[in-house]
């Protein structure tokens, strides 16, 4: 079993980072957890990583 370790930046306000990041790691775990594993599903994932980076 391989391990695919996703990155990515958000470039917002601090206020606005702060927020997501307590939404992120205290409310809504599994929704991120969902959301990680529904891109990593994406049929143009693969691209995405021979590219490194996600577009717009």
């Amino acid at each position: 079993m391989s391990v695919i370790t996703i990155q990515c930046r958000l470039v917002a306000e601090e206020d606005t980072l702060r927020q997501l990041w307590e939404l992120m790691a205290e409310k809504n775990t599994p929704l991120i957890n969902e959301l990680l594993a529904q891109v990593g599903k994406c049929p143009e994932f693969e691209t995405w990583l021979q590219q490194g980076k996600i577009p717009i």
